[in-house]
């Protein structure tokens, strides 16, 4: 029981003399001032190391399937969510390809980095036609914060 009470009266005394006292302004009223600071996290922003990738004649041809990975590295202090989207394939040979997505969105901590995937395929059609044809796509890659990056707690003194 000794040991509680001298406790209890030990973190009494911290606590007051911790505490900041307010100043009279008259014999009715008194004021203090307090702040709370902070500073903004980080924009969102992502890097990917290179912008363009280059398919070899061998990659281009009927029946033939590969798999395009974008690494994304999160450049922020927080956690964003980043998704990519593959546009229709452009070029003469267009129509013979299909892309799909894999794994095409992630949510990525501070600091870290993910792969995004996408399957391309090209059909088994073997027209002579298809010889010198040329394909494009383009992936259009995006980010945003993540929803556990906001609080609805409150702080207090």
């Amino acid at each position: 029981m000794f040991k509680k009470t001298a406790f209890v009266i030990l973190f009494a005394a911290l606590t007051s003399a911790l505490a900041v006292d307010s100043t009279q302004t008259d014999y009715d009223h008194a004021a203090l001032s307090l702040s709370a600071q902070g500073t903004y996290a980080q924009a969102v922003s992502f890097s990917i190391p290179s912008t363009e990738l280059t398919l070899s004649a061998e990659q281009v041809r009927p029946g033939n399937s590969f798999t395009v990975s974008i690494p994304v590295t999160n450049t922020t202090d927080r956690a964003i969510d980043v998704s990519a989207v593959a546009a229709a394939p452009t070029g003469t040979g267009a129509s013979h390809l299909t892309v799909q997505a894999v794994s095409a969105q992630a949510t990525l901590p501070a600091g870290q980095t993910t792969t995004l995937t996408f399957t391309l395929s090209f059909d088994a059609s073997t027209e002579a036609a298809q010889a010198g044809q040329t394909v494009s796509v383009m992936f259009d890659v995006t980010a945003v914060a993540a929803a556990d990056n906001t609080s609805t707690e409150n702080s207090s003194f």
